[in-house]
């Protein structure tokens, strides 16, 4: 008991003890003003660990404004604001494909996948499967596609970098449709003279491991294909 009356009276002793009964929602040694911390909180101000919680606010407060400021960039546009201030985002891809006269020399911001690109003597010609965009005006990773779009480029854009499927944001004005050939038939693509164009980065592969035999057991032997698959196609 003697031990226990001295160990109360060493710590009532220190200045920084208050006892329990003084722990209350007190006002911060620290004045309010632009950038300092909130004046009400729940520690004793006179206590030696004040300015430990001094420090963890402060430093939550700076990593809230980080993520304020990385969240605003993450919706920031990859096009040049000149650019974007000429953009007319309301007018679609359907739209200016349906009514080229109208939609002649506005300037849209599409994107999509790469189907093919062609280089010729004045430029390139990058052929897109249509996309929507994310809020970083990247394309989703999605088919939800409008059509095909191509758009011509000033300058050498190498077939090899800017090949099948990478995914592309593009800004240029429309110039027209006209009827071009895939495959056997005509599609009415809609034509951009383009003035910026943005490679997105490949998306990391996702890699899928099923058990030997398929997720449903060992598959039976592929016999012969059936006549329709050489052709010709009859309903052709």
């Amino acid at each position: 008991m003697k031990h226990a009356g001295q160990l109360s009276a060493s710590l009532a002793s220190r200045p920084h003890w208050s006892g329990p009964k003084r722990w209350s929602f007190g006002p911060s040694p620290f004045k309010l003003g632009p950038g300092t911390l909130p004046d009400v909180i729940l520690f004793n101000k006179h206590a030696s660990g004040w300015m430990g919680m001094k420090r963890f606010y402060k430093y939550a407060w700076l990593g809230a404004l980080a993520g304020a400021l990385a969240l605003a960039a993450g919706c920031t546009s990859v096009v040049s604001p000149q650019l974007m201030a000429q953009v007319d985002q309301k007018l679609t891809i359907t739209q200016a494909r349906q009514d080229p006269a109208a939609a002649k020399d506005k300037t849209v911001l599409w994107g999509g996948r790469i189907i093919r690109t062609v280089n010729k003597t004045k430029g390139t010609l990058i052929e897109v499967l249509q996309l929507p965009l994310d809020s970083q005006d990247r394309p989703e990773n999605t088919y939800n596609s409008n059509g095909r779009f191509i758009v011509a480029m000033k300058g050498f854009l190498d077939p090899e970098i800017y090949h099948k499927n990478r995914e592309v944001t593009v800004v240029g004005k429309v110039v027209g449709v006209e009827m071009l050939p895939v495959g056997e038939v005509k599609y009415r693509y809609v034509l951009l003279r383009g003035e910026e164009v943005k490679l997105w980065q490949k998306r990391p592969d996702v890699v899928r491991v099923y058990p030997a035999g398929g997720m449903w057991g060992p598959m039976p032997p592929v016999g012969p294909y059936p006549y329709w698959y050489y052709g010709p196609y009859p309903w052709w």
